[in-house]
């Protein structure tokens, strides 16, 4: 569209006024040019079948999460996180509805068609972090951005989607908690390490987890 900046605007031109002089009359004088006027280009409107399509959702349930060794290979996690760093089975029995940070995250999860849960960590020792990975209708996701506002999380972009963090000094060092969405992916990071580097850890789970499922 063009900006009103460069619009230009023509003036309807000045009615030719005739003179009370001799042999002058209203027949012979001359006829005032029509008045141009401009016209805006179209605005393109959106029909309700355009709409309509476009909050469609793809079929979930033929979605997938790939392993989580295949969603954070261990060579990314060593260079990010730590050069000792290892992957662990984790299968906790519990659903994951049951163990998000808070009671509207285990709602939102509740609607999840598939999740995966991954841990990464230092052996011996209690220095670690999971990545939790959810395909869920965007409509749970809708409800779960306002509390993640009131609870003080940061809100960010992140590849083409949004992510949420708040960072918490504890006696074992830096706890963070990241919340990634685009479309109807979800990626959760909580565990310890600098903001920055969860944030990158969970991007690259993002990516991955889309790569995989075209359309998600």
């Amino acid at each position: 569209m063009v900006s009103s900046a460069r619009r230009r605007r023509v003036r309807a031109a000045a009615v030719l006024l005739c003179l009370t002089v001799a042999g002058c009359s209203a027949t012979s004088a001359p006829e005032p040019p029509p008045a141009v006027t401009t016209l805006d280009p179209p605005t393109a409107t959106r029909t309700p079948e355009a709409a309509a399509s476009s909050s469609i959702e793809p079929d979930l349930e033929a979605m997938a999460i790939p392993p989580c060794e295949t969603l954070l290979p261990i060579e990314k996690v060593r260079s990010t996180f730590a050069d000792d760093a290892e992957y662990f089975e984790s299968d906790s029995g519990v659903p994951l509805s049951e163990r998000m940070p808070s009671p509207e995250a285990n709602a939102a999860m509740a609607q999840a068609t598939h999740e995966l849960d991954c841990l990464w960590g230092l052996p011996g020792s209690d220095v670690g972090f999971t990545i939790d990975v959810a395909i869920v209708p965007t409509g749970a996701l809708e409800e779960l951005v306002p509390t993640l506002h009131a609870g003080g999380f940061t809100e960010a972009p992140l590849g083409g989607g949004r992510s949420f963090t708040h960072a918490l000094d504890d006696d074992s060092g830096l706890w963070v908690t990241v919340y990634a969405f685009d479309g109807n992916a979800w990626v959760t990071y909580i565990g310890m390490g600098l903001a920055a580097t969860a944030a990158g850890l969970t991007a690259e789970v993002l990516a991955n987890l889309q790569a995989a499922n075209p359309g998600l």
